[in-house]
């Protein structure tokens, strides 16, 4: 069985971004660490493989993108991270390359995994949130520098930059619960990834940090196949009908922010009669008559710093490799207090 960088590091006592940097002759790496790991990778007959070869010799100075598929450029979440990426790489004088993380054939190699065995690349960004965690773990294993966007594995120490989530859903839903709402409704998301897991967190610190129990009823957490428009719909339609239905609806995706204002306007409901808070690219989106309340999400210079994480560690530069950025929060027009008080 081939040795990997994860046995060298399990059996020199280090982390494996610090083997990494070790093998490659980091000059962050003190020379007593670099020695020990060297004489591990020895006796186990460790070798690297031909990207980290380039790497200590003459790089091909191209980052890889991954995301899922090719076609999720249009989406403006992606389209702005990418454009941070590629403002750095020009100043910096590398070029980018994207790989998809789906699979064109069942029988083959995911394509950005094969690239990177090919040496394609000199690291690695991940854009796609679904990419499989086992696929993440075999890059760092081929000692391929890796940095992670939105994103958080446990038990990893893989570089990562993100949005601080949790601590910007938890201070719009306090901005709801201060004008008088006690029934906050969310929809539905997937609930696996690590970005939803942070915002249902803030949404449930904020309940119970303002003793309100928190309802089953009002959070739908799980997206099944199908018409996401209908979808939405149907549980809107589910919720209005409740005992006690919601006063406020907080969107934790951006498309369900538009899908939300027309099935409201469908079902003859006016905003704010109830609240509404996205989670957008910008503050300043309109649906109808009204400018929508949400959360202000950095992408543009979530591709910068996750571009200048990468450089960092390929160049040996002081840069930190967990980087959380701040959102920002605006109430804009469609928060109010609940309809009636």
């Amino acid at each position: 069985m081939a040795v990997i960088l994860r046995d060298v590091a399990k059996k020199a006592g280090v982390s494996l971004t610090t083997a990494s940097m070790a093998i490659r002759d980091g000059k962050k790496v003190s020379s007593r660490t670099k020695a020990k790991v060297i004489k591990v990778a020895r006796e186990l007959g460790f070798r690297a493989n031909a990207s980290a070869q380039n790497l200590a010799s003459g790089r091909v100075h191209t980052l890889g993108v991954v995301v899922q598929d090719l076609r999720y450029f249009g989406i403006p979440y992606i389209s702005a991270i990418v454009g941070g990426i590629i403002e750095v790489c020009d100043k910096e004088g590398y070029k980018i390359g994207f790989a998809r993380s789906c699979k064109s054939n069942a029988k083959e190699e995911v394509e950005y995994i094969r690239l990177a065995r090919e040496g394609r690349f000199d690291g690695m960004i991940i854009i796609d949130q679904m990419a499989k965690e086992s696929e993440i773990r075999q890059l760092t294993e081929m000692n391929i520098p890796v940095v992670l966007v939105d994103r958080k594995i446990a038990g990893m120490d893989t570089p990562t930059v993100r949005i601080d989530y949790r601590r910007v859903v938890k201070e719009a839903t306090c901005h709801l619960i201060g004008l008088g709402h006690r029934r906050i409704a969310t929809l539905p998301v997937p609930s696996f990834l690590f970005e939803f897991k942070e915002k249902l967190a803030g949404y449930k610190e904020a309940l119970k940090e303002n003793m309100i129990p928190y309802d089953h009823d009002l959070v739908k957490n799980d997206l099944v196949p199908g018409n996401c428009a209908e979808q939405t719909k149907i549980m809107v339609d589910k919720m209005l009908a409740l005992p006690e239905p919601p006063t406020a609806y907080f969107c934790f995706e951006v498309v369900h922010t538009a899908i939300l204002c027309d099935v409201l306007r469908y079902l003859g409901v006016s905003i704010p009669e109830i609240s509404v808070i996205g989670c957008e690219l910008d503050a300043s989106s309109h649906y109808g008559l009204y400018s929508i309340g949400a959360i202000k999400i950095p992408n543009h210079e979530l591709g910068v710093r996750v571009c200048q994480v990468m450089l960092g560690m390929l160049n040996d530069w002081d840069s930190t490799t967990d980087v959380i950025l701040n959102a920002k929060f605006d109430p804009k027009m469609s928060c109010a207090p609940p309809y009636g008080m």
